[in-house]
């Protein structure tokens, strides 16, 4: 059995000073400077490589407050990730005030054991307790209350990357209130979140940019506003985001799942919704996370909702996500050919899937195969 998980969270640590234009070559120039980092406890995080007097750090358990006084000349450096400083440097508004001056080539990669029991009480030492914080963290890491079991986060956010989409999550709604760069933070909060998704499944990165650009096809030829065509091309990836909280053993299981089996991966689809509602995105983003397994004849889950009651978005995502599926090759099965599964769904019309909708496919099927050829 695999031990640690592959890292998968890659980071450069950067050097940020308050001059511009003033770069430097070694961290030996600035060794009796005052430097700033992010301390856990008596920790340095985030400067493996400091050789620096240690009588020079100044310790901050809060990013802002670091880049605050970074810009008020109380330090002289801050040293940290590169991409989370500059993303909290965008939020606060500082991009005059703070420049880049270094990057180490070294690249930190970090995962941690599967098993690792302490992970929950390290995190909740590091995360700011903000209740939004306390409660993502409460749903994703185990806790002998939680009404999940199993937890498969655990595992694939038990890295810094875990925390990057919970401070993501923070940032993204502070920045939403106080600066126009709010959709940046959106935009690398979603792509955490297809990471995460993809790191759980290695069959999962393709299949959901796929699926994006089949649902964003459908919608263009449904006539759908433009705006809920956008919406639908950047969101449909998270249909499956609640997956990531399912066993291994159950999603790809070869054989026939058992009834207790199946129960539990029915619960994806509420607990991705729990997810996506967080980043307030709006109705779209949570309707595809929580209705895209309802089908048109009511015996869908989790709701058995019926027809035009599904939202039209998930509607769309159900045929979506089922052809690729279908389409899909994975460890437990062949994929089928595009006329297989044309034929399947084909069959389903009125059952399972939207008559409208599938009309729309047939008709455009062709794309829908070259979509598949070209990103597989």
């Amino acid at each position: 059995n695999e031990l640690f998980i592959a890292p998968y969270y890659s980071a450069n640590t950067a050097v940020f000073s308050n001059q511009e234009n003033y770069f430097i070559d070694s961290l030996d120039q600035i060794k009796d400077s005052k430097i700033g980092v992010i301390s856990v406890r008596n920790s340095l995080k985030n400067t493996p490589f400091i050789t620096t007097n240690h009588n020079t750090i100044i310790r901050y358990h809060e990013l802002s407050k670091a880049l605050k006084d970074l810009a008020n000349g109380k330090i002289d450096y801050f040293m940290g990730d590169y991409r989370i400083t500059t993303l909290e440097i965008n939020a606060l508004s500082l991009e005059n005030k703070i420049h880049l001056s270094h990057v180490n080539e070294a690249v930190n990669r970090i995962g941690f054991g599967m098993n690792d029991q302490n992970l929950y009480k390290f995190f909740n030492g590091i995360v700011p307790t903000t209740s939004l914080e306390q409660d993502v963290i409460n749903k994703i890491f185990i806790k002998p209350d939680l009404e999940f079991k199993d937890y498969k986060l655990t595992i694939a956010i038990s890295t810094i990357s875990g925390l990057f989409i919970i401070f993501l999550i923070f940032l993204y709604k502070r920045t939403k209130k106080i600066s126009n760069n709010y959709k940046q933070i959106l935009n690398a909060l979603v792509d955490s979140f297809e990471k995460v998704n993809e790191i759980s499944d290695t069959d999962t990165g393709s299949h959901i940019l796929r699926v994006n650009l089949y649902s964003e096809l459908l919608a263009k030829k449904l006539n759908c506003p433009k705006k809920f065509t956008e919406d639908i091309s950047r969101y449909a990836s998270l249909h499956d985001l609640g997956k990531i909280g399912i066993s291994d053993a159950i999603l790809k299981k070869p054989g026939k799942l058992t009834h207790e089996e199946f129960e539990e991966i029915k619960k994806h689809s509420v607990l991705g919704f729990d997810l996506v509602s967080r980043m307030k995105i709006g109705t779209i983003a949570e309707n595809i996370a929580l209705y895209h397994h309802e089908k048109w004849d009511g015996t869908g889950y989790p709701y058995g909702l019926k027809g035009e009651n599904i939202p039209l978005e998930a509607r769309i995502v159900a045929l979506a996500d089922v052809y690729d599926a279908l389409r899909q090759s994975r460890v437990y099965k062949e994929g089928f050919s595009h006329e297989k599964a044309m034929g399947i769904i084909f069959k389903d019309s009125g059952k399972h899937f939207d008559p409208k909708i599938v009309d729309i496919f047939i008709r455009y099927n062709k794309e829908f195969k070259e979509i598949f050829d070209n990103n597989n």
